[in-house]
């Protein structure tokens, strides 16, 4: 009997304790003992099992996974967490067509040069390989349970299979990486204007202590990492939801066609005087909301937001993915609808939903590679509808639900090009 009292008093105490450290963090759904809201996150399905969750709380929550981990689905909340006071509490914790051509965007940025047509079997080997890893990593249950148990990285065999071979495929498949930027620097002269972003990155190296050979070549593989999957996803996606609307797709090419012609390709300049085809780009990346959640933050002290105090070294997702699928700012956010970013005088846009359309987050530690993304998004959608008319094969119709992998992928389906 003694015993039974003794557990029993220990296991109150604990569930006890267990509740004080849960209240420290902002309220959300109630955790279970020790386990959490494990039972209520999908790891594979994230997007999913956090928009009724976000509907039901007030733009901030905690989810204990079993770790604690605030979600904030208000724009207005994120923007006062990142933005205003991010910068001191925060801190950052077929398809192979479309695949080697903003890959070799990226290669010509990075390392000065592009390959020809024919001539690109490296960087086809490279992007191969490079997905491969990623498909790993999604497919790993392992790497999502230890998302939220992080010392298992650290137990013998375990921590191999789930962190130690993908840490060995993306070395080996990096080295991609070491060679092109030892190829660029054999070309670099300090009295050169820089011509590629290794050469601009050697230059800054003699006035910045912080910057090294080692982070060159992490950079350089962190654009390919950020850059290349999220920007091919997002482009895979504008095709089909331009079969699936020939009349918004019309309208693209009749404003391009006016803007720029059929003889040369449309470029950065042109944006101003084509309204239409900038808001096409905005819709679709938010209509698209390619990834289920954002890149994590961990708070480096204490920190109120909204009155409620988040914890030093809790993981912080500004859930960039709900605001974009439920911002009543977007009236009838399901639907495809390019026009709701256009001013009333049919120039300009509205400023205060581009400034919600936040697919590369905000505030200090928002996406390093945004600017480079719209690029290649804006041309490589206003070139492909110059020249090419999207549709749907004959019998079938575009399917938009999504397959959900690392990212929210379009299903694979057929297409048929016509030229213009």
């Amino acid at each position: 009997m003694l015993t039974l009292l003794i557990i029993g008093g220990t296991l109150i105490y604990a569930i006890v304790r267990y509740y004080q450290f849960t209240a420290r963090y902002p309220k959300g759904p109630l955790p279970l003992p020790f386990i959490g809201n494990f039972f209520q996150f999908d790891f594979n399905n994230q997007h999913k099992s956090l928009e009724p969750l976000g509907k039901a709380q007030k733009g901030i929550y905690t989810l204990f996974t079993p770790i604690p981990y605030v979600q904030i689905t208000d724009y207005t909340i994120m923007r006062e967490a990142f933005i205003e006071k991010g910068y001191r509490a925060f801190q950052m914790l077929s398809k192979l067509n479309v695949l080697v051509m903003v890959a070799n965007v990226i290669n010509e940025v990075l390392f000065g040069y592009r390959y020809m047509h024919g001539e690109c079997q490296p960087l086809m080997d490279y992007v191969n390989s490079f997905n491969k890893v990623l498909d790993d990593m999604t497919e790993s249950k392992g790497m999502m349970v230890a998302m939220g148990l992080p010392f298992l990285q650290n137990v013998p065999f375990i921590g191999w299979h789930i962190f130690g071979r993908v840490k060995a495929g993306m070395k080996k498949i990096n080295q991609y990486v070491v060679d092109n930027v030892e190829r660029a620097l054999k070309d670099y002269n300090i009295d050169d204007e820089p011509t590629c972003f290794v050469h601009a990155y050697k230059q800054k190296m003699a006035k910045n202590e912080y910057l090294d050979h080692t982070n060159l070549l992490a950079t350089c593989a962190d654009f390919f990492l950020a850059g290349q999957e999220t920007t091919t996803t997002t482009l895979r996606w504008a095709m089909l939801i331009m079969a699936k609307h020939p009349e918004l797709q019309e309208k693209l090419r009749t404003e391009i066609h006016y803007v720029v012609g059929k003889d040369r390709l449309p470029c950065l300049t042109d944006q101003p005087k084509m309204p239409y085809a900038r808001a096409c780009a905005l819709e679709l990346q938010r209509f698209a909301n390619i990834l289920p959640t954002n890149a994590q933050r961990v708070t480096v002290r204490d920190v109120e937001i909204r009155g409620q105090t988040i914890p030093e070294g809790t993981w912080v997702n500004g859930d960039i993915h709900y605001i974009m699928a439920n911002d009543p700012a977007f009236e009838n956010p399901e639907e495809f609808r390019p026009e709701r970013y256009i001013a009333e005088d049919g120039k300009t846009l509205r400023k205060d939903l581009v400034e919600r359309t936040i697919p590369f987050s905000i505030g200090k530690r928002a996406c390093a590679g945004e600017g480079l993304a719209r690029v290649e998004i804006f041309l490589g959608l206003a070139s492909t509808v110059q020249h090419f008319k999207i549709c749907s094969c004959t019998g079938q119709n575009v399917d938009l639900e999504p397959k959900i992998v690392q990212m929210i992928q379009p299903k694979p389906q057929l297409l048929r090009l016509e030229k213009v």
